[in-house]
């Protein structure tokens, strides 16, 4: 097995223990050129017409095994499936109880010439993947086959508190409430969690619940006003309109007359305040011209500000060449992440 140079900041991987980190890497380094050979027989998706492969690799019974998934899209750019939830969907068919399996890590290559991370929906799905942990190792590929690090505690801070399911959306009198010391917040919040509750009511009354929990969105603007929005949910669940997506639709509209929005909460009918779900981080960081200050309750019901650039960084791609060219063997241009680079002994 060829030795690797592993440099490891503490600001990049905060892991328990580096020599477990090592050994997962050192397996995740000889599956490198398999991943990229695969994506490399693919033919690119009709729309993007950007290629991308992930590999996943697991222990079972003491074995190690590999499932491996691609991208694909369609006219509906909403509902493109990625390389990593591709093959992590694939894993939960193939392996029944995932409880049994050791995550090693997850490979990603691409046709950009430099790393690319996982995007946001990834991270989410990811983050509520039973085997996968906010160490667990994913191995970045660049053109030159150069390796890269990352983990998902700082890819996707502040997941979802009810991703063991949703049965564990319940009161919880543990919850610090929100006082009038919150200035800018306070009203926001009110707003948001009325609406929730409205939102939960009106829908059963309707026999609409197909979710039973309802989460609604607030936003305060430079002017004082304060607009809010409930999630909207379609029997099919990935059909459903997320609340931060649709007061996103209100921000553009205020922000189009000159008014920019300031401080935004996400909210549910129990008063738990989340971070804005996968789509609606990125279009915050995307494409909203300023940093939307956000409040939720953390991993211990204790209250933290965040801001939108600080849930989902958009800065590490060139978002200007992400639309497709009519070369196939286009890539999209990536400015370097800051993470892990790994290196071979021999220089490769």
């Amino acid at each position: 097995m060829t030795d690797l140079t592993i440099d490891l900041p503490d600001n990049v991987l905060p892991l328990k223990s580096v020599k477990q980190l090592d050994e997962r890497v050192r397996i995740l380094q000889d599956h490198v050129d398999d991943c990229v050979a695969r994506k490399n027989r693919l033919n690119p998706p009709l729309h993007s017409l950007f290629r991308v492969c992930a590999s996943v690799l697991y222990r079972l019974d003491g074995e190690i095994h590999k499932e491996v998934g691609a991208n694909w899209e369609t006219c509906n750019m909403s509902q493109a499936i990625c390389a990593e939830r591709c093959a992590l969907t694939a894993l939960r068919v193939k392996v029944e109880d995932l409880s049994r399996i050791e995550m090693i890590g997850i490979i990603i290559c691409s046709d950009a010439p430099t790393f690319i991370t996982p995007g946001p929906l990834c991270r989410e799905y990811m983050s509520e993947y039973p085997s996968i942990k906010l160490d667990t190792p994913i191995l970045l590929v660049d053109g030159n086959k150069d390796t890269e690090v990352h983990t998902l505690d700082k890819l996707w801070p502040h997941p979802c508190r009810y991703r063991g399911g949703v049965t564990t959306a319940v009161p919880d009198d543990s919850l610090e409430k929100v006082t009038p010391e919150y200035k800018q917040f306070f009203d926001v919040v009110n707003t948001a969690h009325s609406a929730a509750i409205n939102g939960i009511e009106m829908m059963t009354k309707r026999e609409k619940l197909w979710y039973k929990i309802c989460y609604a969105a607030a936003v305060r603007f430079e002017d004082g006003s304060i607009r809010s929005c409930v999630a909207d949910q379609a029997l099919e669940y990935g059909c459903s309109l997320d609340a931060v997506q649709q007061v996103y639709v209100l921000m553009k509209e205020m922000q189009a007359s000159g008014v920019m929005a300031t401080h935004l909460v996400m909210c549910d009918q129990y008063g738990r305040l989340h971070a804005p779900f996968a789509t609606a981080r990125a279009l915050l960081s995307e494409l909203y011209e300023s940093h939307v200050s956000i409040l939720l309750h953390n991993e211990h019901n204790k209250l933290e500000e965040t801001s939108s650039y600080e849930l989902y960084n958009s800065d590490t791609l060139d978002l200007s060449s992400a639309l497709s060219t009519s070369d196939p063997a286009s890539p999209l241009r990536c400015t370097p992440l800051n993470g892990t680079v790994l290196t071979t002994s021999d220089g490769r």
